[in-house]
């Protein structure tokens, strides 16, 4: 229970009171239905209150963890205790049917961390879980996490994305725009792109890797979307100063020989 002031529970009440959903496709509209439960998608409150919805969602298992943030849940169980993890989804579709949720088992991923040293023959792999896909790679908050533990395909996502990117910029200086106006564009799409969260995962990209975003900075660079000064720094000036803080997270998994995380989304059924 929340202690609330009875002014904001009656604010809450009332914001939540009175929604309905309605289908349109094409010309054609569906009859409006009351909404009853769900997060109202592109609220400010929504994802605080799906934390709140969230907060007794506890592993059963001593050893296992689960991090939540707004609609997105994440099971780790440590390949010690690798028998758990029918009884743990058994328990989060009960605490989902109880909170008036579903699990969607299409959204649903599995993904196994092995160490490097023992590879190969030498691990017995659990079978696939029936209806969730057995992946290589998933999106964890933005950033691409393969089961390597390693940057290479959050670095290829990323370059690519900044790639598609650029033809923007190019049409923005067709159209006349100044070179200061387009360097600022670039820092606040590009370069912001490339420095999403790179305190968690710079650490973990090889020499390759970082040649390749150094070399896409000084093609920037070569083609004027940014400035021939100081503003452009090696994309490490950005990254490590921040380093030692937000990576420790990481840095954690891979102590652990074999993780299988489930990306858990936790969706309301249709009205």
């Amino acid at each position: 229970m929340l202690n609330l002031p009875d002014e904001v529970y009656n604010w809450l009440k009332n914001y939540f009171d009175g929604h309905s959903h309605s289908t349109r496709l094409g010309w054609q509209m569906s009859t409006f239905v009351d909404i009853f439960a769900s997060v109202i998608q592109g609220s400010g409150v929504g994802p605080a209150f799906y934390i709140v919805c969230a907060a007794d969602l506890h592993p059963l298992t001593p050893g296992n963890k689960s991090v939540k943030y707004a609609d997105d849940t994440y099971l780790i169980i440590p390949s010690s205790n690798s028998q758990s993890t029918i009884t743990e989804l058994e328990h989060i579709e009960k605490w989902s049917t109880a909170n008036n949720l579903r699990l969607n088992h299409t959204k649903t991923l599995e993904i196994l961390f092995v160490a490097r040293g023992i590879r190969g023959s030498r691990v017995v792999l659990p079978p696939p879980l029936p209806g969730i896909a057995r992946v290589d790679s998933i999106k964890a908050l933005g950033v691409v996490v393969n089961n390597r533990l390693t940057a290479a395909d959050h670095v290829d996502s990323t370059i690519a994305a900044c790639v598609k990117s650029m033809y923007d910029l190019k049409v923005l200086r067709s159209h006349g725009m100044p070179p200061l106006p387009l360097h600022t564009v670039f820092q606040a799409i590009l370069l912001s792109k490339l420095a999403y969260c790179s305190c968690a995962w710079y650490g973990f990209c090889i020499a390759k890797e970082r040649d390749r975003l150094e070399s896409f900075l000084r093609r920037c660079k070569r083609r004027g979307y940014c400035a021939n000064n100081s503003l452009l720094q090696p994309l490490k000036n950005y990254v490590l100063p921040l380093m030692p803080s937000c990576s420790s997270v990481l840095l954690q998994m891979t102590s652990t020989h074999f993780i299988l995380s489930y990306l858990l989304n936790l969706l309301s059924p249709t009205t």
